[in-house]
């Protein structure tokens, strides 16, 4: 991101994260960095480009009242 700095208003900074039953799916990433990998990766990212809009994407959230809110 740091070679980006400035020049992407919008990053996808972490996909489909979640487990059918909306707990953390044990990915690589999750078996690697550990639980807090979304967090770590978000500070990351924030460090990486402070004015950039930080996203997480994921086709099992349907919004805040869904069944996985």
């Amino acid at each position: 991101m740091g070679h980006f700095r400035g020049r992407i208003q919008l990053w996808d900074v972490v996909n489909e994260a979640l487990a059918p039953d909306g707990s953390l799916a044990q990915n690589v990433f999750y078996r690697k960095l550990g639980p807090g990998y979304i967090e770590d990766a978000f500070r990351w990212a924030h460090e990486a480009d402070p004015n950039a809009i930080l996203l997480y994407n994921d086709n099992k959230v349907e919004g805040m009242d869904g069944p996985n809110a």
